[in-house]
């Protein structure tokens, strides 16, 4: 156990005077050896520094290569941590972290010490994101201390991206379902919102790694080109070929004649002795000035645009350092010199075929559209996630869960999952939320021994002892059940996103084989569920009635059923993991279990 400890100096916002001295303690389980060190003015003590952040030591030290805008203090969430401010005089009026206290989205519980009233317990439970350490000491206000605080369930910088996009671009589809209420009923033009979560959704999306970037990449090592005629007057000897537009350019421009006196043999008695001095010929060179292009490089200057005025207008905090990344990003792009000799977008190439069809012209007009269309969109649901400089994890990965769940029964079924059957749309607003409760069940078909079993999903079902399917105590409500119905009864299935998991070390001198061993470390960490949560799934599965089943969904590793009847994957508890960035593989092993449970239920 090590006592880690950060000490900041607090001066007023020019730095003109010291206000205090703000101390941040918490307890390490690891043994951390590590000199003292300065940073900045801040002192630390038994703090690492790390190129890549764990998910346990409470705080780090974080060395900045490839990620940008990041703070160097990184806490933890989840993590008590103890505050104890020092003034440096006395003090008769003082507001204690003002920024935090904005944000609400922490635990601060103040100590009773009479003789220290400015120490406090603080934890940020499930939010992530950037904050503030700061005072207002008698009036005058302090300088903003920055830090960030990280996740333990997932990969902080890429993880949440992954969810952030696979949202978005669930919302950007629906724009494109024929039957949608949305589908054209929008104008050109970029209305600003009063909330940046759409544009930055967008945003999230464009820029993951298998969008835009890799699609600008490939576009700028295979760009599309034609052969654009051009003509040039050019001395006689030097063509190469006179046409019939030629001979008319000999006879019709005589300032390209001159007098010889020695003409050549058997030329033409009607020129009287004049030569051709020069002729304009037609040359024909290859170009990337195309209107396809020219829609690329408008799309680019665009994004560009659209980031700078959301910067102007976010506050501090992480969605105005991403878009300090994204910005970056674009620019790169537009300072490319092959962009720079092509023109304006003089008009839309919507009939265009390499636009429609060639590989990263047709992607980079499907992100047009987006830009166009999705992102005007307002999504109720996670706007309350990505406000201000913190984000409830937990909540979103709630939402992406039951996207990811959907894609599975859709994969199942063979169904083409219908974005306005998903989502309550209001067009007053131009807003959209997941649709909740049994009424708004997600139908799904499957068929076993030809005979068809339906599947209804519910999002958000109460389940309480005046209800169908009753609970015989108090009212239960499992994120997502599934309802399935084959021949004449219904049976349920239900499934908990848990924004958690616990640790365990796998040693494997006792779990692999002695070849294995010459690549590996002595043990690894291994991501779980946790017991506490199996427990909850008994209460769904023995409380609710026709309930065969209940598993928890989690960011982890093992996947494990607890069957009832030995070989038999129903009656069950279980966990599955499902991951961002992981989800592909997750869903796989999620589908394979239906396909078993819904061939083993009987009539």
């Amino acid at each position: 156990m090590t006592y880690q400890l950060v000490s900041i100096d607090i001066e007023n916002e020019s730095g003109s005077k010291k206000l205090g001295k703000l101390e941040i303690r918490a307890e390490s389980k690891s043994d951390i050896i590590n000199p003292i060190f300065k940073d900045n003015g801040i002192f630390y003590k038994n703090v690492e520094k790390v190129k890549e952040l764990d998910d346990e030591t409470p705080i780090q030290f974080f060395i900045k290569e490839d990620i940008e805008n990041i703070s160097s203090m990184v806490l933890l969430e989840e993590t008590y941590y103890k505050l104890n401010f020092l003034p440096k005089s006395s003090i008769s009026k003082i507001k204690v972290l003002p920024s935090l206290v904005s944000q609400q989205n922490f635990v601060l519980e103040h100590s009773d010490d009479e003789y220290n009233p400015y120490r406090a317990s603080l934890n940020f439970r499930s939010y992530a994101g950037k904050s503030f350490f700061d005072f207002e000491v008698n009036g005058i206000k302090s300088k903003k201390y920055p830090f960030e605080v990280r996740s333990k369930k997932i990969g902080y910088y890429k993880q949440y991206d992954a969810m952030i996009a696979d949202l978005a671009e669930v919302a950007s589809g629906m724009i494109f379902e024929q039957n949608a209420p949305l589908l054209q009923r929008f104008d050109f033009g970029h209305d600003k919102k009063e909330t940046l979560y759409e544009e930055f959704m967008f945003l999230e999306y464009l820029f993951r790694e298998e969008n835009l970037p890799f699609v600008y990449e490939f576009i700028k090592q295979n760009p599309h080109s034609k052969l654009e005629k051009y003509s040039e007057n050019v001395p006689t000897a030097f063509a190469h070929n006179i046409g019939p537009s030629e001979l008319i350019d000999i006879v019709s421009k005589a300032e390209n004649l001159s007098k010889a006196e020695q003409i050549p043999h058997s030329w033409p008695a009607e020129m009287k002795e004049h030569i051709l001095d020069s002729i304009n010929h037609d040359f024909f060179e290859d170009t990337l000035d195309t209107p396809e292009n020219r829609l690329l490089k408008y799309f680019l200057e665009s994004v560009d645009k659209l980031i700078y005025d959301l910067i102007s207008r976010a506050d501090e905090g992480n969605i105005k350092d991403k878009l300090q990344i994204f910005l970056k990003k674009i620019q790169n792009y537009l300072s490319d010199r092959w962009l720079m000799d092509i023109g304006p977008l003089k008009y839309i190439p919507m009939n265009s075929q390499i636009m429609q069809k060639k590989e990263g012209y047709r992607e980079i007009f499907k992100y047009y559209i987006y830009f166009e269309f999705a992102f005007r969109l307002k999504w109720e649901d996670i706007e309350d996630t990505l406000e201000g400089y913190e984000r409830k994890l937990s909540e979103l990965y709630e939402y992406w869960c039951y996207i990811k769940l959907l894609n599975v029964l859709s994969e199942l079924s063979n169904k083409t999952l219908k974005f306005e059957e998903v989502y309550k749309v209001n067009l007053n607003d131009w807003s959209i939320s997941l649709k909740k409760g049994i009424s708004n069940a997600q139908e799904f078909n499957w068929i076993y021994n030809d005979k068809p079993i339906k599947i209804r999903a519910v999002y958000g079902g109460r389940f309480s002892k005046k209800s169908r399917f009753n609970a015989f105590s108090i009212p239960l409500k499992p994120d997502y059940t599934l309802i399935i119905k084959y021949g004449h009864k219904e049976r349920l299935l239900h499934f908990d996103a848990k924004y958690k998991f616990k640790k365990k070390i796998l040693n494997y001198f006792k779990t692999l084989n002695s070849f294995d061993l010459e690549n590996k470390d002595d043990e690894e960490i291994y991501r779980e569920y946790k017991t506490e949560d199996i427990c909850k799934m008994h209460t769904y599965k023995d409380a609710i009635s026709n309930s065969l089943g209940a598993y928890v969904l989690y960011p982890g590793d093992l996947s494990e059923i607890f069957e009832e009847i030995e070989n038999k994957c129903i009656p069950s508890v279980g966990a599955f993991p499902l991951t961002p960035g992981k989800s592909e593989d997750n869903e796989e092993k999620i589908e394979d279990f239906l396909n078993d449970a819904l061939s083993q239920i009987k009539d």
